[in-house]
């Protein structure tokens, strides 16, 4: 749409600006493919033209298989969101079965984020089912890339297995571009290992400021977090200020993948300002098939400001401590250590026993009622808990991922997903 302007005499024309509107993908659309509407949407990621969508704008993706690549996000303050019947159900040619499963099997790496305010959103809890599933695709170094200000990555699944994989689940920060403000919560990232020689992770952010790591579940992953690294690219490339609270961080036996390290931290805290909080984690990287590499440390470190990192309510089980004897005394306590291969450090709040999970070898961390976890913890001002339960319970919080609500709750299914009939 264009505005016409007369001034004295001198026909102007003026392009409008976009507005922020609403557009569609939906596999299997068979109207005029221009995104505008459930009938008319866009049919794979790859027809999205983000310059006809504006600044603002949600893009919805309906349930589906999609093969396409989104172009790089160069357009400011995109969401891209799974679409449910919550959010559709009045719109004009939307069907309940486009609330489902979303699955990606892109050819490269999926989604370049190029500028700021973008959030990626699978629409889901904190847990199982996650239904936007990303199948990794091998060679592309990033399933999901990042190189901009304020980017948020929830409920997706990120699966490094089924194709091969790909270096890293998500990648960042290259050449010192900061990436400031990052959350990535609510996410499975699982199986981004050592596959075939591929130093492979589920995050590598090599320079960054703010960022967030919550409720997400990480399995077999070469490193699970990898932050800073000056070698790569310059010294400038430092993570500052980093937040890592209630995860699942675990390793399946007989992977024989190379995963080594769940927390590692090669450049991070540049500053004396700066920090490093890791809270409320469950380490579980049975230390007992340690693979190509074999470390498997709960957190390790090679150029970092220690006093200025914190560690406190954490379950480390069958997992190799690394650098956390290392950690400041007046900044680690109430963390509970239970069959690792070194000796526990002296800590106040120190719980060394059986923490008594629901189903271990089920990967149910859940608490049973006699763990010794429960009103074990430190109060570090965290209010909510993996599964959205508000911490603490009682008046103190417990250690581990999981706030202990009166009643174990059952063996959740595996390999779990939704199917829309």
């Amino acid at each position: 749409m264009k505005r016409l302007l007369v001034w004295f005499g001198v026909l102007l024309v003026v392009a409008s600006p976009l507005v922020a509107a609403d557009r569609y993908v939906r596999a299997g659309a068979t109207g005029a493919n221009n995104g505008t509407d459930w009938t008319n949407a866009w049919t794979n990621f790859n027809q999205v033209v983000w310059s006809q969508i504006g600044s603002g704008s949600t893009l919805w993706i309906a349930a589906g298989t999609y093969t396409g690549i989104f172009p790089t996000v160069n357009v400011a303050g995109i969401t891209v969101r799974r679409a449910t019947i919550g959010a559709h159900g009045s719109d004009t040619g939307w069907q309940a079965s486009y609330d489902g499963q979303v699955t990606a099997n892109p050819s490269d790496q999926l989604l370049f984020v190029d500028a700021n305010n973008f959030t990626l959103d699978g629409v889901g809890g904190c847990g199982s089912p996650w239904r936007f599933k990303l199948n990794g695709s091998p060679g592309s170094d990033g399933q999901i890339g990042l190189s901009a200000t304020n980017i948020t990555i929830r409920g997706i699944e990120m699966d490094g297995s089924s194709r091969g994989g790909g270096e890293d689940a998500f990648r960042g920060g290259w050449s010192n571009d900061q990436i400031n403000d990052l959350i990535i919560e609510c996410n499975y990232i699982h199986d981004y290992s050592d596959y075939a020689g591929i130093h492979n992770d589920g995050i590598q952010l090599t320079a960054g400021n703010r960022v967030i790591f919550r409720y997400n579940v990480w399995s077999n992953c070469g490193q699970h977090i990898f932050l800073g690294d000056n070698a790569w690219c310059g010294s400038g490339c430092w993570v500052n200020d980093a937040e890592i609270y209630y995860n699942i961080f675990y390793n399946t036996i007989g992977t024989g993948w190379g995963s080594y390290n769940t927390i590692s931290c090669k450049d991070c805290n540049q500053t004396s300002s700066n920090y490093t909080r890791v809270f409320n984690n469950v380490f579980a990287m049975r230390f007992s098939d340690l693979g190509a590499a074999g470390f498997r440390n709960a957190i390790s470190w090679n150029n970092m400001n220690t006093a200025q990192l914190s560690f406190r309510n954490n379950i480390v089980i069958d997992t190799s401590l690394g650098g956390i004897p290392s950690i400041s005394s007046a900044n680690r306590s109430n963390n509970s250590y239970f069959n690792n291969p070194s000796s526990a450090p002296s800590e106040t709040g120190r719980v060394i026993s059986d923490p008594q999970f629901v189903n271990y070898a089920g990967n149910n961390y859940h608490l049973q009622s006699t763990s010794p976890n429960i009103n074990a913890g430190f109060n570090v001002g965290l209010t909510r808990d993996l599964d959205g339960n508000t911490v603490p319970q009682g008046g103190v919080p417990e250690i581990g991922a999981y706030e202990f609500l009166g009643t174990a709750p059952p063996n959740p299914p595996t390999n779990l997903r939704a199917v829309v009939l």
